[in-house]
């Protein structure tokens, strides 16, 4: 029995799932959708590998539509986007959803986005870092990455809801991947 590989990136749309960036505006559907040539920042149906790369392009903002997406067909990877001529939309992303996909993503690929500590659009905030600590509005999700010595690293989400974990308290999750109040 052989092995089958399966990609699978993020997809941001306007509400409908409209796609206005690029080349003038496409409808997509669920399942799957077919173009005839890939090539990234010109043809092809565009995703991202990165799901925080999506915010490059739409917010987080109530309204746009998130994926979980399957690039298939002649794929062209430019190391941010991917453009292929095959696009299977797998499933609509809430925001816990989406914050699991970013959570396995930044934690299978350490070396991402070293440059940052904090990345956010509308409710959704990524924290990675040494000692990270954060505190959101009602209604946020937080997803924390606290990494340590050798590669080590602890990670959860939260969802500020204002019974479990309250509005405006600082947070942080320690090397057993539990959260607590900061003091």
């Amino acid at each position: 029995m052989g092995v089958i590989l399966v990609m699978l990136a993020c997809k941001g749309f306007e509400p409908g799932l409209v796609a206005t960036h690029g080349s003038g505006e496409y409808k997509y559907h669920p399942g799957l959708n077919t173009t005839e040539k890939a090539f990234c920042a010109q043809t092809g149906f565009h995703c991202a590998e990165n799901p925080l790369e999506c915010f490059s392009w739409y917010p987080w903002d109530g309204k746009n539509e998130f994926w979980l997406v399957e690039p298939k067909g002649d794929i062209d990877d430019d190391g941010k986007k991917i453009s292929c001529t095959e696009l299977f939309l797998v499933a609509r992303l809430n925001e816990m959803r989406f914050l699991r996909f970013v959570q396995a993503y930044l934690l299978g690929h350490p070396e991402c986005e070293e440059s940052w500590t904090h990345k956010s659009s509308g409710p959704i905030h990524v924290y990675k870092g040494k000692n990270i600590s954060a505190a959101g509005k009602l209604g946020d999700y937080i997803l924390f990455i606290n990494t340590f010595m050798k590669g080590m690293a602890a990670s959860t989400i939260i969802h500020v809801d204002g019974k479990k974990y309250m509005p405006d308290t600082m947070y942080t999750i320690g090397r057993d991947g539990k959260v607590y109040e900061k003091e």
